[in-house]
């Protein structure tokens, strides 16, 4: 069985029109939106619609609907998971056997990363050096629901380490570095932002430093098996309904922007994550706006 994230990410750097594009002449019919003949019946007009922002077509002749691994299966008669298969290789990403060891590997980060975003809210909202942490957001204008809404948190140092998680799984979180005294959170004295897979799972962080002489002013997790700053776009698990609703994506630099936004009203708001915009990232967005 293959794995929901890998679908997703398989599904992210393939784009539906190139695929059914080399077996059906499509010609564009909107913003986001292509027709064509369709391959599984005979028909002299087009019926067969693709989606370019949901990244699925349907065929209002006879039916046919799905999304680009359905319509590969379909046009090759491959089963399900060859289909899968080809396409993750013509995207580059291999497919994870159940047991293999990166697999695994995933399995174990995704907990301890739920468990320090867990820590890192609770710290903020609770914690006695985390009162001034609190006034900023205060004059930032982040009110205590939108800190409850986004998991906004701060790390004292202690969370990550008082879970008793293992010191080796924090290094491989990227939670953890190794220093002269044994492990330090990275993110320590920094307010914390999760950082979450279009799904809602927690899969980094990003932190703004609130210390004196605090460098760099703004940190990102450590990239791990489960977290590609380059292939990730903040916020995009709460934005992704609203761009396919207002038919476009407003993207902003950082963390504090894409959150004001979406507390003003403007919830097809994304951020990148302190990288120039990549190519991934911007067929992440195709899929859901193709403005």
């Amino acid at each position: 069985m293959i794995d929901q994230p890998t679908l997703d990410r398989i599904r992210s750097a393939t784009d539906i029109a190139e695929v059914i594009g080399a077996h059906v002449t499509l010609r564009k019919a909107g913003a986001t939106s292509l027709k064509g003949l369709c391959p599984f019946h005979q028909e002299k007009t087009p019926s067969l619609n693709v989606n370019t922002a949901q990244q699925i077509f349907k065929c209002f002749g006879c039916g046919a609907a799905g999304n680009v691994f359905g319509f590969l299966a379909r046009i090759e008669n491959i089963p399900f998971p060859e289909a899968v298969r080809r396409l993750g290789e013509r995207a580059g990403i291999p497919l994870p056997q159940a047991n293999s060891p990166e697999e695994l590997e995933r399995r174990r980060l995704y907990p301890a990363l739920e468990t320090a975003a867990t820590l890192y809210h609770r710290a903020l909202k609770t914690a006695p050096e985390a009162s001034r942490m609190r006034a900023y957001l205060a004059e930032r204008h982040v009110d205590p629901a939108t800190v409850d809404r986004f998991r906004i948190g701060f790390a004292t140092g202690r969370e990550i380490f008082a879970a008793r998680l293992h010191p080796d799984l924090l290094a491989r979180a990227g939670l953890a570095s190794a220093g002269r005294d044994g492990p330090f959170d990275r993110m320590r004295g920094r307010i914390v932002f999760p950082i979450m897979d279009e799904t809602g799972r927690v899969i980094g962080f990003g932190g703004r430093a609130m210390l004196e002489g605090q460098e760099p002013k703004y940190l990102n997790t450590a990239e791990t098996p489960v977290y590609k700053k380059s292939n990730s776009l903040y916020l995009l698990h709460a934005a992704k309904e609203p761009i396919r609703k207002a038919g476009r994506a407003v993207l902003v630099e950082g963390y504090f922007d894409a959150v004001a936004l979406h507390a003003a009203g403007f919830e097809e708001a994304v951020a990148v994550l302190g990288t120039a915009l990549t190519e991934t990232q911007l067929k992440l967005l195709r899929r859901f706006t193709a403005t």
